[in-house]
């Protein structure tokens, strides 16, 4: 969210062409640091890893689209 109040704008106001990258930085490293942050918590498998970051894409795709971020 911060990208995305910082980033953006500076983007959009001088003009720079960043190949989309300021579209969409916020669902880029909102989902891997939320996982690379409950990673870091506890052990987990490497199948437990993969089904955490498909339910989290899911749900963060939901909630940032309702929010329309």
């Amino acid at each position: 969210m911060i990208l995305n109040a910082l980033y953006r704008p500076y983007i959009y106001e001088n003009e720079i062409n960043d190949f989309g990258l300021a579209d969409t930085i916020g669902s880029l490293v909102s989902v891997i640091g939320f996982c690379f942050f409950i990673w870091g918590l506890k052990d987990y498998s490497n199948i437990e890893k993969n089904k955490q970051i498909i339910l989290v894409t899911i749900i963060y795709a939901f909630v940032w689209e309702f929010l329309d971020m």
